[in-house]
């Protein structure tokens, strides 16, 4: 299944559509529960989320092994934060082990520490969290197996940019966060100046094909060819729920993929990166 669960909001309270805060415990274990039963089988997490990886890590004890993407801050100090990962989730390796600090690419020593990580079989997939194409450009010098990216109806520029074409070449897995744009597209009620036009066009293109403007942004990314998988944060299980009842719907029209690649192709920077909203938001 390429949808997967997004697991910050369990650790921290998250998102400017946020409405009900961090879960309890008891209702995070609930939340990972309907997730993993319902079929999704790959929970996205770091160190930087507050109490997610413990959280995840009990609720492995109690038998369930779905994959585990988690993520590092320093390459200085990348192994031994991989050791600590491990330990608070409970595990013996990771799926997937990204950086979660794009900008330290940049660094000369970013090729070491990938070298060293990718010969550690506890990091079965290294990569990086990144924010725009010129960090994936950047990416692209090294030996990563995964790229996580900022991907939803409002931001495409990963495809316009034409690099998923170079990233396929290589056997680079693309995983795409924030296809809500932080809580944007679906009613947040606090927004970046320059937003509303944008989000008029998208109720408009939702309505003209009878279905929810929700359910568009959903699709939009699952169906996206160059997409492997996709991360969903949830606050409740009755979220939970209701992505799987989405994930189950019918494919988008490749007409309409590309209405809605057309109808966005100019939204500015402001409006598509939360880092300019408010930098406490940009965690993922």
């Amino acid at each position: 299944m390429k949808l997967g669960l997004g697991t910050v909001q369990l650790g921290l309270d998250y998102g400017i559509a946020n409405r009900t805060g961090k879960p309890g415990r008891s209702e995070a274990m609930t939340i990972l529960n309907a997730a993993v039963s319902g079929g999704i089988d790959c929970l996205d997490t770091a160190a930087d989320y507050g109490d997610s990886e413990q959280i995840i890590g009990d609720f492995i004890r109690r038998g369930n092994i779905p994959k585990l993407c988690t993520k590092f801050s320093s390459h200085a100090s990348a192994e031994g934060e991989l050791y600590a990962s491990l330990a608070r989730l409970g595990v013996d390796k990771l799926d997937y082990f990204l950086l979660h600090k794009p900008e330290q690419i940049f660094s000369s020593k970013f090729g070491e520490t990938l070298d060293g990580l990718n010969k550690n079989p506890a990091a079965v997939k290294t990569g990086v969290s990144v924010y725009t194409p010129a960090e994936v450009e950047e990416c692209l010098k090294y030996d990563i197996k995964v790229i996580q990216i900022p991907f939803n109806v409002l931001d495409t520029r990963l495809v316009k940019s034409g690099l998923p074409e170079r990233i396929k070449a290589r056997n680079i897995e693309i995983h795409a966060r924030s296809i809500y744009l932080q809580g944007l597209l679906i009613g947040a009620q606090k927004k970046p100046p320059g937003a509303e036009k944008y989000l008029k066009i998208l109720d408009d293109i939702a309505k003209e094909h009878s279905i929810t403007t929700k359910e568009l942004c959903f699709l939009y990314v699952r169906d996206c060819a160059y997409i492997d998988r996709f991360f969903v944060g949830c606050e409740t299980a009755a979220q939970v729920e209701e992505n799987l009842a989405m994930n189950n719907l019918p494919g988008l029209s490749e007409k309409l993929m590309d209405v809605i690649s057309q109808a966005f192709a100019d939204v500015p920077d402001n409006i598509l990166n939360p880092a300019l909203w408010n930098r406490k938001e940009r965690m993922p």
